[in-house]
């Protein structure tokens, strides 16, 4: 069956733009795009214009969030988020966003962390292919793409400036995106409000072994060198700064990799990286557990409790576990490794 799919047109009147809908050719009348699925994308894209914030989306259901990437032979691409209950283990699919054709899904920052996706759960990073270029922007719940580099550049759906290398990053808590701008590693930043203007962060990203230069903070915005003096222990030429678990404003949790789990202070220690030379505050598991760790950890909404994947016996059990802030001996969830198998942990609702 063919879909009908409901094209968004940009329209210039007296230098404003303008999106317009149109219709099934059929009747003539404007058609929501039907929801889309991995065998039926849409590559429809809008260019983005002055528009109010869209209406928050329902929050994820209670439990363990939790993130999987997908693709099939065809080339189809879409992004599942969901939550697992820890005490019957059972998931509950919340989000689905499908890659229109030529788009490829998540954001720089990482494909598997809380900024690919807006705060609202409306919109997920995405970086369009467009010729020999690449285009920064979003794929909303309706599989469609919103062009903010065509936006920023000023010009119309297909008229595009020549050696254009713009790639997805983020979202941040206080209504911005971001987007690399390849040439040059500038790290850009849009306002979702007015994304046609964009803004230098300060933020050069070269791709290879230089550090980041930002902080993704305990509030879930973005600090760079234009957004003001660094917090105080913070450490922007640190990479692993932006993968720990935040406790509160200076304190995380991180696991080594191994067997442990452990708390620590950025004013004591701003890069948080394991080591001899520099160990943890505190650790969270009792000594000679045996406890193998795999690298996801998430705090819950109250930050005093842990949720983490492992495996330890006899007998032996592979899947999620929880132990306090405080530490001691971790309480076996009713999530298992099987459950888990193609999904990361990304938060706790």
């Amino acid at each position: 069956m063919i879909r009908p799919i409901r094209i968004v047109l940009a329209v210039t009147v007296s230098g404003t733009l303008i999106l317009t809908a149109c219709g099934d050719s059929q009747t003539g009348n404007s058609t929501a795009i039907d929801a889309p699925n991995p065998e039926t994308t849409s590559s429809t894209s809008a260019v983005a214009s002055t528009t109010e914030p869209a209406a928050a989306s329902a929050t994820p259901p209670h439990g363990v969030l939790v993130y999987s990437w997908e693709d099939d032979p065809n080339d189809n691409e879409w992004v599942e988020y969901g939550t697992f209950d820890l005490a019957t283990g059972e998931y509950t699919k919340f989000k689905t966003f499908y890659a229109p054709e030529g788009a490829e899904l998540g954001g720089l920052s990482s494909k598997t962390d809380r900024h690919s996706s807006s705060p609202d759960w409306t919109k997920i990073v995405a970086t369009m292919h467009v010729g020999s270029d690449t285009h920064a922007g979003w794929v909303d719940e309706r599989g469609i793409f919103t062009d903010i580099t065509a936006a920023v550049m000023r010009a119309p759906v297909g008229d595009f400036t020549s050696g254009i290398g713009h790639t997805g990053f983020g979202f941040d808590n206080s209504n911005h995106f971001y987007f690399l701008d390849t040439d040059g590693g500038k790290l850009m930043q849009v306002s979702l409000n007015n994304p046609s203007i964009a803004s230098e962060t300060g933020t050069i990203l070269d791709g290879g072994d230089s550090p980041p230069h930002y902080v993704w903070m305990p509030n879930d915005n973005l600090w760079t060198p234009n957004s003001g003096p660094k917090p105080v222990g913070y450490d922007d030429m640190c990479r692993s700064i932006n993968s720990v678990a935040w406790i509160d404003e200076y304190t995380f949790v991180e696991e080594d990799g191994e067997t442990q789990l452990g708390v620590g202070d950025i004013r004591k220690n701003p890069c948080p990286v394991v080591g001899f030379s520099r160990p943890y505050e505190r650790e969270l598991l009792p000594e000679g557990t045996g406890y193998e760790i795999r690298p996801d950890v998430v705090l819950n909404p109250a930050r005093d409790t842990v949720a983490f994947i492992g495996s330890a016996g006899p007998p032996r059990f592979s899947g999620l576990f929880t132990v306090p802030i405080s530490g001691g001996s971790p309480t076996k969830t009713a999530v298992t490794e099987e459950m888990l198998q193609g999904y990361r942990l990304i938060g706790w609702n």
